[in-house]
């Protein structure tokens, strides 16, 4: 399966995650497999962060892989990695701007 934003969303969402981290994360996620277009090994599935909760967790997941994978995916373009590194602490900071819970227009 390619990697799917959609998917994810739904799934962070699923787990409770809060909408702030579920957008930047989704934003994210669809910048580094964008900029795989040009550097195929950037490409990143969803299933790495598929058991994302909370901040921890998701900290714990840079950690231990996706930081990695940027690393080697963009080991020749420190502009690329700088990037996506910086990203992911705007979006993990705890003093990221908060947004209310997503509300499925279904749920009406």
């Amino acid at each position: 399966m390619l990697p799917n934003a959609d998917l994810l969303e739904d799934r962070l969402r699923s787990n409770g995650l809060d909408e702030t981290l579920v957008q930047g994360l989704v934003k994210w996620f669809k910048n580094i497999n964008g900029q795989s277009r040009s550097e195929p090994a950037a490409a990143l599935g969803h299933a790495y962060f598929w058991s994302i909760t909370d901040r921890q967790s998701m900290q714990d997941v840079w950690e231990y892989q996706v930081q990695h994978h940027v690393t080697r995916a963009f080991k020749y373009n420190d502009q690329a990695s700088d990037g996506l590194r910086q990203a992911w602490v705007d979006i993990a900071s705890d003093d990221a701007p908060r947004l209310p819970p997503h509300e499925d227009p279904g749920d009406y």
